[in-house]
C-alpha cells in the first residue's frame, strides 16, 4: 500500500514546476497629498519594494547608480491612494493617505540583476507577535495585553505589510495567557519566545511593548530570529507622530530579518541538481518532505523522477550555489545531508527527532 501511495505521488508532481522565488512586487508608503506623479514618492516607494526583495537598506537603494538611472515610471503596473481613517491619526498628523504602489515583476528583478542585489527569500518573513500596553494617566497606572488597542495594531499591521512581513496573533486563550504575562512581555523576557516554538512552532517573535501617556508615546521591543539572543530596540516619539513610532519598530523588524536571511549576489547560482531523500517511512512523510521543498524560496522549481519504498528522487532547478543549499537546509534541521553523496547529487535523510513538527508547519 504505501508503496502505491509513494507512485501515486511521483505521478501527480512529475510534470509539476513550482516557481519558489517570489519576488513581492507592492508596498505602501505615507503621504500628504494624492499627486501621483511625485517622482520622490515613486522613488521612496520602489526603494521599499528593491528593499524587500533583497535586504539592502533603503538608504544604499537611493545612492544606487543603477536605481538612480533607472526610470521608475516605466516599472509602475498600478498605484493608488487611500485615505487613513482620522480614528488612526492625530490632528497634528500631516500623513493623511497610504500611497500604494505595484510594480511590474520583470522590471524588478531586472533592476535587482543590473545592481548586482542579493536576494530575500520570500518565505522566511513571518513574525508571531505578542503585545502589551501600558497607560498612563494622572491616577491610573495600567498594564494589559495590546491585542485589543486598534490603533497601535493598525500602524503595526500596515507597516508589517509595506515591509512584506506576514505576521501571526497568539490565541491568547488560557494556555497562552498562563504561559505569557503582561508583565512577561513588558520585560521583554524568554516567555513569548518558548510559547512561540512550543506551541505554535515558529521560528521568529517579537515583543512590544508600548508606555503611552497624554502626550507622548514610548515602545520598546524585543525580537529573536531562530536561535538568536533578544534583540532590543527602544522608541519614542510625540503622540502626534504615532505613524513614525511604529515606522521605526517595523523597518527595525525587517532589516534584522533581512540580515538574517538575505543570500549575497555572489552565491546566486542557476543549476539543477539530483536530492535523494531517504529512510522515509509513510505517505504523511513524503508529502511533508514536498510541503517542506514547496516552502524554499531557493528552489525555483522541482519534479519528482523516481520513488520506491524507502527513497525519493528529485531534480532541483536551484538559483544558488550548492554551498548556499546546505547551509539553509542544515539550519532549519528537517533534512540531515549525508556527507558521502556524489558530485551534483545531494543526499539526505529525514530527521525525525524533535524537527517532525517543523516539517508538520510547512504544510500550514
Amino acid at each position: 500500500m504505501f508503496l502505491r501511495l509513494f507512485f501515486l505521488v511521483l505521478i501527480f508532481n512529475h510534470s509539476t514546476l513550482l516557481a519558489k522565488i517570489v519576488v513581492l512586487p507592492k508596498t505602501a508608503i505615507l503621504t500628504s497629498d494624492t499627486n501621483a506623479n511625485d517622482e520622490l514618492k515613486l522613488k521612496q516607494a520602489f526603494a521599499q519594494i528593491l528593499a524587500n526583495n533583497t535586504g539592502v537598506e533603503i538608504t544604499s537603494i537611493l545612492k544606487n547608480p543603477i536605481f538612480l538611472q533607472t526610470n521608475i515610471k516605466a516599472g509602475v503596473k498600478r498605484s493608488y491612494f487611500e485615505k487613513i481613517e482620522s480614528k488612526y491619526i492625530a490632528k497634528e498628523s500631516l500623513h493623511r493617505f497610504w500611497f500604494h504602489v505595484l510594480m511590474k515583476e520583470k522590471f524588478i528583478k531586472d533592476v535587482m540583476r543590473q545592481a548586482n542585489f542579493p536576494i530575500l527569500p520570500a518565505n522566511e518573513q513571518k513574525l508571531m507577535v505578542w503585545l502589551a500596553e501600558e497607560i498612563k494617566q494622572e491616577d491610573t497606572d495600567e498594564l494589559k495585553y495590546g491585542f485589543n488597542d486598534e490603533v497601535i495594531k493598525y500602524w503595526i499591521e500596515h507597516w508589517a505589510e509595506a515591509f512584506a512581513i506576514t505576521l501571526n496573533y497568539p490565541d491568547m486563550d488560557e494556555q497562552d495567557m498562563l504561559q505569557v504575562s503582561p508583565q512577561s512581555i513588558k520585560n521583554l523576557s524568554y516567555k513569548a519566545v518558548r510559547q512561540t516554538k512550543n506551541r505554535y512552532n515558529q521560528k521568529h517573535a517579537l515583543m512590544v511593548y508600548s508606555k503611552i501617556t497624554d502626550d507622548n508615546i514610548k515602545v520598546r521591543t524585543g525580537i529573536i530570529i531562530k536561535n538568536t539572543d533578544v534583540d532590543i530596540n527602544f522608541v519614542q516619539n510625540s503622540f502626534n507622530k504615532i505613524e513614525e513610532v511604529y515606522f521605526q519598530v517595523m523597518q527595525d523588524v525587517a532589516q534584522k530579518m533581512a540580515n538574517t536571511y538575505k543570500i549575497p549576489a555572489s552565491s546566486l547560482q542557476n543549476q539543477t541538481l539530483q536530492f535523494i531523500i531517504k529512510n522515509l517511512n509513510s505517505y504523511d512523510e513524503v508529502q511533508k518532505v514536498i510541503n517542506y521543498l514547496n516552502n524554499l524560496s531557493i528552489i525555483e522549481s522541482f519534479s519528482i523522477t523516481s520513488a520506491s519504498a524507502d527513497k525519493l528522487v528529485i531534480n532541483v532547478n536551484s538559483v544558488v550555489n550548492t554551498s548556499t543549499i546546505l547551509a539553509l537546509i542544515n539550519a532549519d534541521d528537517i533534512l540531515s545531508v549525508d556527507e558521502n553523496g556524489a558530485i551534483n547529487r545531494l543526499e539526505f535523510y529525514l530527521s525525525k527527532s524533535r524537527y517532525k513538527n517543523a516539517i508538520n508547519s510547512a504544510s500550514n
